[in-house]
């Protein structure tokens, strides 16, 4: 899920695309997704996006990221 001021964006990813794309999606850290994009109006007014993957691509080398650790406790 992403989320910025204009709401939600949900990245669907059905479980064979999960299963093709599995090193991908656990361990990049920036995924370039492709897909279908979907609205739906939620009770209240909000708006929520999907966007149901069809292409998922690791495009971590790209822009390399550096992230600290965080401890929480």
């Amino acid at each position: 899920t992403l989320e910025d001021d204009t709401g939600n964006i949900n990245i669907i990813v059905w479980p064979a695309k999960q299963a093709e794309n599995r090193l991908a999606i656990l361990s990049a850290h920036i995924l370039e997704v492709h897909g279908e994009v979907q609205h739906s109006d939620q009770q209240g007014g909000c708006r929520v996006t999907h966007v149901i993957a069809h292409q998922v691509r690791d495009i971590s080398t790209l822009f390399p990221l550096t992230v600290d650790s965080h401890d929480f406790h």
